[in-house]
């Protein structure tokens, strides 16, 4: 299992990753990729091991965390009634990259990217 996931990171770190602003996954690919069961230091490894400089990882219900070189952010995740979450993550990224292509903020773009996912799931289906 070590070994697997030591190529999975020299993937990444092969993979012109390095300086990269943003990568996004959701908890489950981050526990994939790093075999490691606390998402922080999931985060904290990919920022520090392979230069990533802000890793976003999503966590349903749980919200989503902000990982960079000097800080941890979270953000609950808003209490909606979920109907369906197709989409969700295509909604998450789209709110994040919408404001912060406005004001270039990180911690308002996560906010907003939260926002866009809650408001996603409340309907059946990915369009609304």
């Amino acid at each position: 299992m070590q070994e697997q996931r030591e190529i999975r990171i020299k993937f990444i770190k092969e993979g012109k990753y390095s300086g990269l602003d943003f990568l996004f996954m959701n908890n489950l690919e981050a526990q994939r990729l790093c075999q490691l069961p606390n998402l922080i230091d999931c985060g904290k490894e990919l920022v520090n091991e392979c230069g990533i400089k802000n890793v976003i990882i999503t966590e349903g219900e749980g919200g989503a965390t902000m990982i960079s070189q000097n800080d941890v952010y979270h953000v609950d995740a808003n209490k909606v009634n979920c109907v369906d979450s197709t989409g969700a993550g295509d909604a998450f990224m789209a709110g994040f990259i919408a404001q912060y292509s406005s004001d270039h903020d990180r911690i308002k773009s996560l906010i907003a990217a939260n926002n866009s996912g809650g408001e996603n799931v409340q309907f059946f289906g990915a369009v609304r």
